[in-house]
């Protein structure tokens, strides 16, 4: 199979026989959309086979979504909480910090779900 010329390179998967009949394969797609990925056994489709894949472009901090009282309110000594969506920013890593008016606080996240985080902190001053 040959893509159009003006068709993004169809990337080359590298297959590792695994032993007991099981592979393992790896391929490097080039461009982010809807693409095809075909197994064959015995130039044979094996059943599901083509299978579509989403490829997602690069991560984008624009889309994350920020929610939660703790991004509003907080009292000393008492824990607040904010939660973070990133499910539609592709993949990256997260960070985040609590800066007081004098001390930092911790802030301990936790994912919930997939691209779905908490994170709690606890203010120890006012301002």
């Amino acid at each position: 199979l040959t893509p159009p010329a003006s068709a993004p390179p169809v990337p080359q998967a590298q297959v590792e026989d695994m032993g007991l009949g099981e592979y393992c394969v790896t391929y490097l797609p080039s461009t982010p959309g809807d693409h095809l990925v075909s197994v064959m056994w015995a130039d044979q489709h094996v059943p599901g086979s083509p299978y579509r894949v989403r490829v997602l472009g690069p991560p984008d901090a624009s889309k994350c979504v920020i929610s939660g009282d703790g991004l509003h309110i907080a009292r000393p000594g008492w824990p607040a909480e904010i939660l973070i969506n990133t499910q539609t920013a592709g993949r990256g890593d997260l960070n985040a910090s609590i800066q007081g008016p004098q001390t930092n606080m911790e802030l301990e996240i936790e994912e919930y779900g997939e691209g779905r985080y908490k994170g709690r902190y606890t203010a120890k001053e006012t301002g």
